[in-house]
């Protein structure tokens, strides 16, 4: 179970909220050109509905247990307890899934580490009190071992695929 939050995908208001979503990616496509995955990204506005917060939750443990690939939309829909089909009403596709998936891990880790820097400059401490405010930081993510596995998953996928990149554009 991933800690409770309230955290959108990103601090800047990322949503995945299907009808302002979708509407958006619309509105970009019909400006012309492809829609990318970043447009798609950056069309999001708004808090994660509960709906998508679980299917995102899900994947998380999805991906913990068994790696990227098995983060499918199927495996998605099974772990949240979801009708099949679910998940791919709000991520069309593998890539999105996967993006919404990474967006949620970092703000998850961006959103407890910024409180860290918050609580430490809120008052003097000392040194023990800081460090004891790190290990208290590093215990409260050991408590959540699927986040730190999925974590560590997407950062081995951004590795190898931007040496992948890299070694084609070389």
């Amino acid at each position: 179970c991933l800690p409770p939050s309230g955290v959108s995908l990103d601090k800047r208001g990322t949503q995945a909220d299907r009808s302002t979503y979708r509407h958006e990616v619309e509105h970009l496509r019909q400006e012309g050109g492809p829609v990318t995955p970043t447009d798609i990204s950056s069309a999001r506005h708004a808090p994660l509905s509960p709906r998508m917060r679980e299917i995102v939750d899900a994947g998380i443990e999805v991906t913990a247990r068994g790696g990227l690939r098995g983060l499918t939309h199927r495996a998605v829909d099974a772990e949240a307890g979801l009708p099949p089909g679910s998940t791919s009403s709000y991520l069309r596709t593998r890539l999105a899934l996967t993006v919404a998936v990474t967006e949620r891990v970092m703000a998850i880790f961006d959103e407890s580490v910024t409180g860290l820097a918050h609580r430490l400059d809120a008052r003097p401490l000392t040194d023990e009190q800081v460090v004891g405010e790190v290990i208290e930081l590093f215990a409260s993510w050991l408590a959540h071992p699927a986040l730190l596995l999925a974590r560590q998953e997407l950062a081995a996928e951004a590795n190898v695929t931007q040496a992948t990149y890299d070694e084609a554009a070389a």
